[in-house]
Order: structure tokens, then sequence, then C-alpha cells
């Protein structure tokens, strides 16, 4: 089997499968290593000073979204401690 023939069944099978929940938790509880106050994002672990611009701001509106900061200053300090 070539790769586009295996690229085609898998999608094929993708497109036809039908997945059901058959449970939910909080992260919390089945994610090993998460903690309290951890941020999350779709890349490799960064800190604050060599974040991007966006990712920086995306960062600041968690932590006041999530009631965690009042204000983006305070939640730069907070990052900047390395919390998140």
């Amino acid at each position: 089997m070539d790769i586009e023939e295996a690229n085609s069944v898998a999608t094929q099978r993708m497109m036809e499968a039908r997945p059901i929940a058959t449970t939910m938790a909080k992260a919390m509880d089945v994610v090993p290593g998460l903690r309290d106050n951890m941020l999350l994002h779709a890349g490799p672990p960064v800190t604050w000073e060599r974040m991007s611009g966006p990712m920086k701001g995306a960062m600041l509106g968690a932590l006041i979204f999530e009631g965690k900061a009042k204000s983006a200053e305070e939640a730069e300090k907070m990052l900047k401690s390395g919390m998140g």
C-alpha cells in the first residue's frame, strides 16, 4: 500500500467513525502532572521572556478571564514570577 492509498483509507475511517463519550471528568483529575494555575498552549514549554507578543497577550487574557488576575499588569507579574 502506498502513502496516498494509506492516507485515503485513514481519512475514510475517520469520516465513518462515530465517537461516543463514555465518561466525563475534570482534567485535573485525569491528566498526570496537571497542576492548579498551569497554563497550557499548543507548543513546548516556554518562558515569559521567550513568548511571542500574541502568546503573551493570550496568557494575560487567560489569567484575567479566569479571575486569577485583575489587570494585565498583575497577570504579567504573575507570569514573570513563573506562575502558569
